[in-house]
């Protein structure tokens, strides 16, 4: 009976320490505590993990309303989804939607989006529209467009701080075969941090 007993407590302080140090090693969690854009910018530039050209952030109304509207139905981490244009997407595997945190998932679903030649009509959904939404280059402060730039398709990924660099090999692979494909691919990564509330 002991040793039950003490066979159960050693997994739990085990459970309990993993999850410890997986923040500690991801820093996953850690509160936004940025004061400016201009600290934030010098954050993502220093963490190395995201081109700042290919970053959009949000006004106030739209994130706001994309947190409502554009998450509330949909189980995503950090793939949206890639896009034919602003409002057409390619449908999510299965396989994918089991489990849309794992990172060998979202990875296998993006390769094989970009295998396709062509996309009919029974692999394309039309149930988001990114032009109900304002988003801004990070770098210019432009307003990014998802039609008009001749890509075949789009990938949308999202980034919070709070991911710590958990993601960051699968943000890394993803820009990767963005340059690789570059005349047919877009790649845009939405931060879901509040950028339009800072100085």
């Amino acid at each position: 009976m002991n040793k039950i007993i003490f066979l159960t407590g050693s997994i739990i302080v085990f459970l309990c320490s993993c999850s410890v140090l997986l923040k500690r090693i991801y820093k996953i969690d850690k509160k936004f505590s940025f004061e400016t854009r201009n600290e934030y910018l010098q954050y993502i530039r220093k963490n190395g993990n995201l081109d700042i050209n290919q970053v959009g952030y949000m006004d106030s109304l739209s994130y706001l309303k994309f947190g409502f509207e554009g998450l509330q139905n949909d189980s995503t981490v950090i793939y949206f989804g890639s896009f034919i244009n602003d409002s057409v997407s390619i449908k999510k595997s299965v396989h994918l939607t089991d489990n849309q945190a794992c990172y060998s998932r979202m990875f296998a679903e993006i390769q094989n989006v970009l295998a396709l030649k062509n996309y009919d009509d029974s692999l394309l959904k039309n149930n988001f529209n990114f032009l109900k939404y304002n988003i801004y280059s990070l770098a210019g402060n432009k307003k990014i467009s998802f039609s008009g730039d001749n890509k075949k398709i789009r990938i949308v990924l999202l980034y919070s701080y709070s991911f710590g660099n958990y993601y960051n090999k699968f943000y890394n692979e993803v820009r990767q075969i963005q340059k690789e494909n570059a005349g047919a691919v877009g790649l845009t990564i939405i931060t879901m941090d509040p950028i339009c509330y800072l100085k």
